[in-house]
């Protein structure tokens, strides 16, 4: 009799526990296959470990071209094409590249370059040069179609927002060149190379400054409203600007001079808002003349893989140009933390990236390849952000 007592609540139990138990099939085999759909578009949109080192091995070497690493895990790329080793017997070539100044000069690259190279900017070796590096202004000055001898570097300087349409360079261009990490050159305005030993310990970079923000600027609209930000900044801590658009003009020398002896803050404004888009504004004028940058332009995210650690403070920080200013005043009050934007100085330096060089080493082994659309690469990318409507015509 309690056997069959047993019995009988054992079936009246196990018909229930059966239910739950196939709801909780049901439910696991759900999670599971929508965690492996997961796992799978993950593994679509992620570099494969099998990727990564078959790009350290890349025909071995590291990744000189971007599409050697089409993801950019290995960043500019500067120190692999400067550390490229050349097989065979090596050439002198000579390139053609614009100069700053407008002095005919012919030159040979020795200290800086293992390999001899000759630079020119003389019009007279332009149909002689085995490679042209040239700005899209330059356009008028070269031959409509590239010679065969020849390859092309575009140089774009400016951002998109800045730069004229490229159509009559599509399918002449062989490399690109510019601050953006997907050209062929990656030529910043300026690059941060660690010691391989800290320095001493530095000066006291606050001790003999007594005003607060400058800025130098020549051109008032530009299409992220960088005037405006430095206007209500202004309300609550002193700004002065300089340039056209400010009480009176510097020279280079003057400025220098200027910030390095008086000033504690420096808007390193952009004139437009893009990836990778960070310019001498704050290479030049504010980290080597020993004043903070505070910066608008590129996202942070770019400053923070581009400039020495902790020597910057960027707008996109702060909810209000009020908030910036609170900062900005604590910053004055507190010698320390003030100058603790300067302790990467102990650690590395800013220095150029040795493009002619880069030209050079690679023409020794070139990958021939031709922008068709030159136009679609630099301007079809939505690299830029605008905070109004751009203003016409674009100005730096």
């Amino acid at each position: 009799m309690l056997h069959q007592m047993e019995k009988a609540a054992t079936e009246a139990i196990y018909p229930a526990r059966r239910k739950v138990s196939t709801r909780v099939l049901l439910f696991a085999l759900l999670l599971s296959t929508l965690m492996v759909m997961l796992y799978f578009r993950h593994i679509e949109s992620t570099p494969s470990l099998e990727y990564v080192q078959h790009q350290v091995k890349f025909e071995g070497r590291l990744p000189i071209l971007p599409e050697e690493d089409p993801h950019l895990l290995y960043g500019d790329r500067i120190e692999a094409q400067l550390a490229q080793e050349p097989e065979g017997s090596l050439h002198s070539y000579l390139i053609f590249q614009q100069f700053d100044d407008n002095t005919e000069q012919t030159m040979w690259l020795l200290d800086q370059c293992p390999i001899k190279c000759m630079m020119t900017n003389m019009d007279a070796h332009i149909a002689s040069a085995d490679a042209m590096i040239f700005t899209p202004d330059f356009i008028d000055r070269i031959p409509l179609n590239r010679r065969q001898h020849q390859l092309w570097f575009l140089q774009l300087l400016e951002s998109p927002v800045n730069t004229p349409n490229l159509i009559d360079f599509n399918g002449k261009v062989n490399y690109t060149v510019s601050y953006r990490w997907d050209s062929d050159f990656v030529a910043p305005y300026g690059r941060y190379v660690p010691f391989a030993k800290p320095k001493a310990v530095l000066d006291k970079a606050m001790s003999r400054k007594k005003k607060n923000v400058a800025w130098v600027v020549s051109h008032c609209l530009t299409a992220n409203r960088r005037m405006q930000y430095a206007e209500k900044l202004a309300k609550y801590i002193d700004v002065d600007i300089y340039g056209e658009c400010g009480k009176q003009t510097l020279s280079q020398e003057e400025m220098g001079k200027v910030l390095q002896n008086d000033y504690k803050f420096y808007l390193a404004f952009e004139n437009s808002n893009c990836n990778n888009y960070i310019t001498e504004k704050f290479f030049e004028n504010a980290l080597r003349n020993d004043v903070i940058p505070i910066v608008m332009g590129a996202p942070k995210e770019d400053y923070l893989k581009a400039a020495p650690p902790n020597s910057f403070i960027h707008v996109d920080d702060y909810e209000s140009e009020e908030q910036l200013a609170t900062y900005l005043k604590f910053l004055t009050t507190n010698v320390y933390a003030y100058n603790e934007y300067f302790a990467w100085k102990r650690l590395g330096r800013i220095e150029d990236s040795n493009l002619p060089c880069r030209v050079c080493l690679f023409l020794q082994q070139v990958s021939p390849k031709v922008y068709e659309d030159m136009e679609e690469w630099w301007h079809g990318k939505k690299e830029c952000m605008y905070n109004i409507e751009p203003p016409a015509p674009f100005i730096q």
